[in-house]
């Protein structure tokens, strides 16, 4: 389910109102700037939830790595990464 909401509090409404209905959640970039994004990451996971950060991560292939890197030990399942070879 796509989490394209403005902030963490909408999103957390949203997941509350789908209940059980839902258990994998996309959550866009527009959300992942929002305040409180990797507090829902984590209260997402913490529900048994299977989230993935659609980040679309796209720079120099060191930059990626280290923001990859970042996120690894979140429980986040995939992570969107647009780019060459030496990227992936």
């Amino acid at each position: 389910m796509a989490l394209d909401v403005p902030s963490a509090a909408e999103a957390r409404a949203l997941v509350e109102r789908l209940g059980p209905a839902a258990c994998f959640y996309k959550i866009g970039l527009e959300l992942a700037m929002s305040p409180g994004y990797f507090e829902l990451v984590g209260w997402l996971i913490a529900r048994g939830n299977r989230v993935f950060a659609d980040l679309k991560l796209f720079d120099i292939p060191e930059t990626v790595a280290r923001a990859i890197a970042n996120l690894r030990g979140r429980g986040i399942s995939f992570v969107t990464v647009h780019g060459n070879q030496s990227m992936m």
